[in-house]
């Protein structure tokens, strides 16, 4: 009985949005195919049906489950049922067919005219209709086919196939993990190569590693956007499942895309090992590399995800929950960046009274900045990384690599470099710029998710997706880095106004 209300509902709802046809008055038969291979039947006409094409309805389907007189403003009379034994599933497909005759004699009655006729079943990226000429049109998140038919066509049986072939159910998962081995092979041979070089030139073969493994995280992101081209995950969880809420299979979608990332970091990470500590000299093991990289990815990841669902959530008149969601949004990026740094282990000291201190408030007065504290940073998992941040509240942060292993001069341009940051406040603008690049992101997404199909083209509705998804995606990217460039290179010319050491 909730099917059959549901399959009533949203009967009502075409009505009541001013389903077109023809005309006004053009009869109709629909089709309704759901995922568990139950089919009904909905047939519109404008006059009193006919006894003798009732009682043929009734023979071949049963006894129809509503039958609605015209009322108010609607001239039409609607009659509802079941096609038991319609359809039956095969894995992945629904097949089945519908004597259309008995339906098609009742919709016409005593006019004898032309009758629309449409099939439809939701979350299905492939159909096959026996009766040619049928068009496909989106509705609703429904697949359509419809055509007008007159009375002296030859009512054959409507024999139909919707659901996803498994070649293609299984093309997602083998065009993902395809990427990922070639991503991954890529990078170990550049390990591989650059350690045995690494003795040479420990620096270069260091960078070439990270750029090498830039590539590759920047190429993952086909590892996210192609698999969605060939099998929405949505589309498929609704299809198997009956699910129908929106919102879910648009986080089903998002949620499944981001997972070949996942595993590409984790394993990425994993293959760097031997580099970080042969070449780099970290003491790190490799689980907490991995961690690490795990953690920093889910940082980014993780809030955007929280994003996304929110805007969809607001798209749909859902306020409330999509508030939520935007504060979980932002209390994710705080716990997860704690995590973060807390797998590093580390431990600050304050910097006390020495000509390194004297020196850094020396730029620091030049600068105009007001520094509260000064701290050096001994992490436990030793990755030898000489580097320095500034946090909010006037503190200065420096790793003991840093302190160690550099020269006064490089030490004072890297301590002016981030003078300069704190100077011009780019903290700050970062996480609003972040902050705004992921709504824009996620506005994007979510516009292409939430708006109606833009085509009547199959593969464009199966494309637009994908589409605004690359779009959003890359613009966040590129909006990101253009403002984290732009940052750098004027906090580099304050370090050398700063030093007055180019």
């Amino acid at each position: 009985m909730k099917k059959q209300g549901a399959f009533f509902a949203f009967a009502a709802a075409l009505l009541l949005c001013g389903t077109t046809y023809a005309d006004d008055v053009t009869p109709w038969v629909s089709i309704w195919v759901y995922p568990d291979s139950h089919v009904f039947y909905e047939i519109g006409m404008a006059g009193e049906p006919s006894r003798a094409a009732y009682a043929e309805v009734t023979k071949a389907f049963g006894p129809p489950l509503d039958v609605t007189p015209p009322s108010g403003d609607d001239r039409f009379w609607t009659i509802a049922g079941e096609c038991p034994g319609a359809a039956t599933r095969h894995a992945f497909m629904i097949k089945g067919a519908v004597p259309m005759a008995p339906l098609m004699e009742l919709a016409r009655g005593s006019t004898g005219g032309e009758v629309d006729v449409e099939i439809g079943c939701r979350n299905s990226p492939v159909h096959r209709v026996s009766w040619p000429g049928l068009e496909e049109y989106p509705d609703r998140g429904w697949r359509y086919v419809g055509k007008t038919l007159s009375a002296t066509e030859d009512l054959t049986p409507l024999e139909f196939e919707f659901g996803f072939p498994l070649w293609r159910v299984l093309l997602y998962p083998v065009t993902a993990v395809a990427l990922v081995t070639a991503l991954i092979a890529y990078l170990v041979r550049r390990r591989n190569d650059l350690l045995q070089r690494a003795a040479e030139d420990p620096t270069a073969a260091w960078f070439n590693y990270y750029l090498a493994g830039q590539k590759v995280f920047f190429a993952g992101v086909m590892a996210v956007l192609i698999p969605p081209l060939l099998v929405d995950p949505g589309e498929f969880v609704g299809f198997i499942t009956g699910a129908e809420s929106r919102l879910l299979l648009s986080s089903i979608s998002l949620a499944t895309m981001l997972a070949p990332y996942l595993v590409l970091v984790v394993l990425a990470t994993a293959v760097a090992y031997p580099v970080y500590t042969h070449v780099r000299g970290a003491q790190v093991t490799r689980r907490d590399l991995v961690l690490q990289g795990l953690l920093g990815t889910l940082m980014w990841s993780v809030p955007l995800f929280l994003v996304y669902v929110s805007l969809i959530s607001l798209f749909q008149g859902m306020f409330i929950g999509a508030a939520i969601l935007a504060l979980c949004s932002a209390g994710s990026l705080l716990l997860l960046m704690n995590l973060w740094w807390k797998t590093f282990r580390v431990r600050r000291e304050r910097l006390t009274e020495c000509p390194l201190r004297e020196r850094i408030n020396s730029l620091a007065e030049k600068a105009g900045v007001k520094l509260k504290d000064i701290q050096i940073l001994t992490p436990a998992i030793r990755m030898f990384s000489a580097n320095a941040f500034t946090l909010q509240g006037g503190k200065l942060v420096l790793t003991d690599c840093l302190v160690d292993r550099l020269t006064t001069r490089e030490v004072d341009a890297i301590v002016g470099h981030e003078l300069g940051h704190t100077r011009r406040r780019h903290p700050e603008k970062k996480v609003r710029f972040s902050l705004a690049g992921g709504v824009i992101w996620g506005v994007v997404l979510g516009a292409g998710t939430a708006l109606p199909g833009l085509s009547t083209v199959p593969i464009a509705q199966d494309l637009q997706w994908a589409l605004f998804c690359f779009l959003g995606l890359w613009f966040w990217l590129l909006f990101s880095r253009a403002i984290s460039r732009r940052n750098e290179r004027q906090a580099d010319a304050d370090a050398i106004e700063l030093t007055g050491d180019p």
